[in-house]
């Protein structure tokens, strides 16, 4: 097995304090970030990483602790090959830096850069993972996955978290449109419900709802 990536998983699941786990993560996402470095990871090493650091992401109650592991998201380089079904991990610790578990811009920040990033490493999975959501009971689908924080975020307070929303946006529309119409449909109305629950924010924010949702109805062919 790869010692660095034993040493680093070992510290991740030893319930060590917050200040040590913030270093060990730092450190995860450099190995994991240099190609001469996580090449040399087997898919077994590179899934076992990813998988301990989401488990403390979903699990700290330290915001900064949640902020360098959706960061290690963000800034890891590993294939899709090596990390097969971990990536869908790494997405949930993602989606959970977007949920307001934290009321921390920066955490909401990474969460949509990891998403990002995801889009371009794992754009297959994301794809199944929003025909899920869209297939989802009507409990569930008022959790629109990894699209409806995006779109939410269109409407957020905070500029930095606006802007990273609208640099997204045109490559997840480019996603959702390989979705069949009614899965489409779906995740469009999902997106809608999210986005006029925010709209009293700031009339720039309202006014960014409505042409995300615009591009919505395009997607689906309907108007609104």
């Amino acid at each position: 097995r790869n010692p660095q990536q034993d040493f680093l998983r070992k510290i991740l699941q030893s319930g060590a304090e917050d200040t040590i786990i913030i270093p060990t993560v730092k450190l995860a996402a450099f190995v994991s970030y240099k190609k001469n470095i996580f090449n040399t990871f087997t898919p077994e090493d590179a899934q076992a990483l990813c998988n301990a650091i989401c488990e403390v992401s979903l699990t700290t109650v330290n915001f900064k602790v949640c902020n360098f592991c959706t960061w290690f998201v963000a800034m890891q380089r590993f294939t899709s090959a090596q990390l097969g079904e971990s990536s869908r991990r790494l997405l949930e610790a993602a989606v959970h830096a977007c949920s307001g578990a934290f009321p921390s811009v920066g955490v909401r920040t990474e969460g949509l850069k990891a998403i990002a990033r995801l889009q371009e490493q794992s754009s297959q999975m994301l794809l199944a993972e929003a025909l899920g959501k869209a297939g989802a009971g009507e409990g569930q689908a008022r959790n629109g996955g990894w699209v409806q924080p995006i779109y939410m975020s269109l409407v957020s307070q905070s500029e930095s978290v606006r802007a990273q929303a609208q640099s997204m946006t045109e490559r997840s529309l480019a996603l959702i449109a390989q979705l069949d119409s009614s899965t489409r449909h779906n995740l469009s109305s999902q997106v809608a419900t999210a986005a006029v629950l925010s709209l009293a924010w700031t009339k720039s924010g309202a006014d960014m709802a409505e042409g995300a949702l615009a591009g919505g109805a395009r997607l689906d062919g309907r108007e609104r």
